[in-house]
């Protein structure tokens, strides 16, 4: 009998917590937006970048080296990514209406067009403010989905 009102409390207990811990969880996207022009310094600090550049190597066992350079210019809404692996450089440029490419890996030394859907994606990239703000600034509907687990990490999940 003790047993069982043990078991009873607890199950008591959980049923009045869960519903003020989604509560407490349930957030939206407005919140998510907020959080994530806070932890990029603001809207101020973030408005104030006018060109973007990151520049990177990667060394892998066997002298496997990857050399990377990405510029983008908020002005203008032009973005360049530079790969160089063993001396070949892969290009890819958008100039804030085309997308085009230099793929040498291809055997091509010249530049070519990109299809719609890779200069959709690389327009969407060469954003210096991110996804979230610019699906919100361009008047885009963004909705939270919850939070998912996601390689042992819990993470929170919005669409645009």
């Amino acid at each position: 009998m003790r047993f069982f009102l043990v078991r009873l409390l607890a199950i008591v207990a959980v049923g009045f917590m869960l519903p003020m811990q989604a509560a407490r969880a349930a957030e939206s996207a407005d919140d998510l937006i907020a959080k994530n022009l806070a932890a990029r310094g603001g809207a101020a600090k973030l408005a104030a970048i006018s060109t973007l550049r990151l520049r990177g190597t990667f060394v892998a066992p066997g002298d496997f080296e990857l050399s990377y350079l990405e510029t983008r210019d908020r002005k203008h809404g032009r973005a360049r990514y530079e790969q160089s692996i063993e001396g070949l450089t892969l290009v890819q440029g958008y100039d804030g209406k085309t997308g085009w490419r230099i793929n040498p890996f291809e055997g091509r030394r010249d530049a070519e067009r990109m299809s719609q859907d890779d200069t959709t994606a690389l327009a969407d990239d060469a954003t210096i403010d991110g996804p979230l703000l610019a699906a919100k600034a361009s008047g885009s509907t963004v909705s939270y989905l919850g939070r998912e687990d996601f390689e042992g990490t819990s993470v929170q999940i919005a669409r645009h």
